[in-house]
C-alpha cells in the first residue's frame, strides 16, 4: 500500500523484548499493539508450583496431537524452545499401520493404562524420537557452558499419558522424567474435579493453568 494513498488499514505493532516497530512513521494506518513473547512457554507459570524443581536446568515437554514442545528453563527462566513434529497422531498412525488396528482401538490403547505388546514398539520408537529432541537441546546448551546439563524432565499434554512413554524417555535420557502436576500448590474448589482422577487430569492442564497464572510481563 502506498503511504500517500490515504487509505487506513488496521495493522499490528509487534512488540517483543527489544521494543516495537514504529509503523505509523511510514504509512497511514490504524496501529494496534500486540504483545508477543517468543521465548516463555505458556506452561511456565504452572511450573512455578514446583519451587524445588526450579533450581538448575529443567526441560518442560508438552506432547500434543501434532507437535511436541520442548522448553528448557534454568532457575525458572526460559533458555530455549524446540518444536518437534511428533504428537499422539503419529503414535496412533503407527499402531494402525504396523498393528492393523482401527483408529478407535489405537486411540483407546493410547489413552489406556497398560503397556501392551502392541503398544510397546511404538512407544519405544516415538519416545526415543522425543528424547533425541531433548538431547539436542542439551547439546546446544553445552556449547555455551559445559556445566549446562538438563537434570530433570516434566511432561504435560495429552500425549504425556501414553502408557510407558515417560519410562522410555527416562531410560534414554538417564534422568528423571515425570508427569507434571500444575495443581500442586493450588487451592482447588470442592467438587471442581468430582468424578475425575486428579493424576490423570493434572498433566492436561499445564498450559491452561500456566496461561491463567501468567503475569502481565510474561
Amino acid at each position: 500500500m502506498s503511504p500517500n494513498s490515504g487509505a487506513r488499514q488496521p495493522a499490528s505493532l509487534v512488540r517483543g523484548p527489544g521494543g516495537g516497530v514504529p509503523l505509523r512513521r511510514h504509512c497511514s494506518m490504524r496501529v494496534g499493539i500486540r504483545a508477543v513473547c517468543p521465548v516463555a512457554p505458556p506452561q511456565l507459570p504452572g511450573f512455578r508450583h514446583y519451587p524445588a524443581e526450579q533450581e538448575g536446568i529443567t526441560a518442560l515437554i508438552n506432547i500434543g496431537h501434532e507437535v511436541t514442545n520442548v522448553n528448557v528453563v534454568q532457575d525458572g527462566v526460559p533458555l530455549l524452545t524446540r518444536d518437534l513434529s511428533i504428537g499422539t497422531r503419529k503414535f496412533r498412525e503407527d499402531l494402525q499401520r504396523e498393528r492393523g488396528l482401527p483408529a478407535e482401538d489405537a486411540e483407546r490403547m493410547l489413552q489406556g493404562y497398560e503397556r501392551t505388546p502392541e503398544l510397546e514398539a511404538c512407544v519405544h520408537s516415538r519416545g526415543d524420537e522425543i528424547a533425541v529432541g531433548v538431547e539436542r537441546a542439551a547439546a546446544f546448551l553445552q556449547t555455551s557452558s559445559r556445566d549446562a546439563r538438563i537434570r530433570r524432565v516434566f511432561c504435560s499434554g495429552g500425549g504425556s499419558r501414553v502408557p510407558g512413554l515417560a519410562d522410555v524417555m527416562a531410560d534414554r535420557l538417564r534422568i528423571p522424567v515425570e508427569l507434571a502436576n500444575p495443581l500442586q500448590g493450588l487451592e482447588v474448589s470442592s467438587g471442581a474435579f468430582e468424578g475425575l482422577n486428579m493424576d490423570e487430569v493434572a498433566p492436561l492442564l499445564m498450559q491452561v493453568i500456566g496461561l491463567a497464572l501468567r503475569r502481565e510481563r510474561e
